[in-house]
């Protein structure tokens, strides 16, 4: 999972852990991610519907994934 994320963010020129990479390897549009890691940050849930099999767990998971890598990246730095 990780190897495919570094392709991604050379492929895009982006970082690894930066929305941008994300947005690359989900699919999902850059605006809609950032406001989903807003929502996440600030109220700590997000509700993620829709029909089986259209990668709602993925999504969530890899979410999860980047807010974690933030915040270690924020420690680290701060």
């Amino acid at each position: 999972m990780f190897t495919f994320m570094v392709a991604a963010a050379v492929l895009t020129g982006a970082e690894v852990d930066s929305v941008d990479a994300l947005s690359f390897e989900t699919l999902v549009p850059k605006n809609i991610l950032e406001r989903y890691v807003s929502l996440l940050v600030e109220h700590r849930r997000l509700i993620l519907c829709g029909p089986t099999g259209t990668g709602k767990t993925y999504l969530a998971s890899r979410l999860a994934q980047h807010l974690v890598r933030r915040s270690v990246t924020l420690k680290v730095k701060g």
